[in-house]
């Protein structure tokens, strides 16, 4: 009997902030010799301007906005025959009747038709915790990739331990925490190996890089990447 192939090719992608070039990497899918089972996209590389009013965290995934970046990130899903994971935010900046801020979400498709919206759960305009639909079964689901199984929260959801934890409950051996800009290597890379050994996975990281913000606060740069328990 053939035994399954345990190996799986995930991409990240780590694009310049605020140049969300999303033909080049397209480009680099279609002339690329390297098939991936996922690709992930960073914290915020959509980002939604409302044209009337607050959308609510419930009827998020019934948005056109929403819908349209959805089916952009499925058609690449079926296309490459791969999942997708991708942050995208509501924006309120300059609407004073809402505060400003933004809004964070991720949104994971895959090419068996599965769809999934995250909602952050910290430094965030509105808290997932605070969603009148609010669950565990509902908020922190897990998906098969291959013959894994992955759990997926977004930046300083990570410091939530129990979010770790749960994913591997529920099965999930892989952590994917998608983040915004560049961070202190000297706490994010010790919040994931801490992660990765307390709740016994790997754990993945993406974000944009800030060169500007870098080269003006000569600060070091987390590169993202990932952590193996050990």
């Amino acid at each position: 009997m053939k035994q399954e192939d345990e190996s799986i090719k995930i991409g990240l992608v780590f694009p310049e902030l605020r140049k969300h070039d999303f033909g080049h990497f397209k480009g680099i899918l279609t002339k690329g010799k390297v098939t991936l089972d996922l690709i992930v996209f960073p914290e915020g590389f959509e980002t939604i301007y409302p044209s009337r009013g607050l959308i609510e965290p419930e009827t998020i995934r019934n948005n056109q906005d929403v819908q349209s970046i959805i089916n952009k990130y499925r058609e690449i899903s079926s296309q490459y025959d791969m999942a997708v994971i991708c942050g995208f935010q509501v924006s309120y900046d300059n609407r004073f009747a809402n505060g400003g801020g933004h809004d964070q979400y991720c949104m994971y498709v895959s090419p068996d038709g599965q769809e999934y919206i995250y909602h952050k759960h910290s430094t965030s305009k509105y808290n997932a915790f605070f969603d009148k639909n609010w669950s565990i079964d509902n908020n922190l689901k897990t998906f098969p990739l291959g013959v894994h199984r992955i759990g997926i929260s977004v930046c300083h959801d990570s410091y939530i331990s129990l979010f770790s934890r749960l994913f591997a409950k529920k099965g999930a051996d892989i952590w994917v925490n998608i983040s915004y800009q560049n961070v202190r290597s000297n706490i994010w890379e010790q919040v994931h190996f801490t992660r990765a050994v307390d709740s016994n996975l790997i754990s993945i990281c993406t974000l944009h890089r800030n060169s500007y913000c870098w080269r003006r606060s000569k600060r070091a740069e987390y590169g993202g990447g990932g952590s193996v328990p050990t």
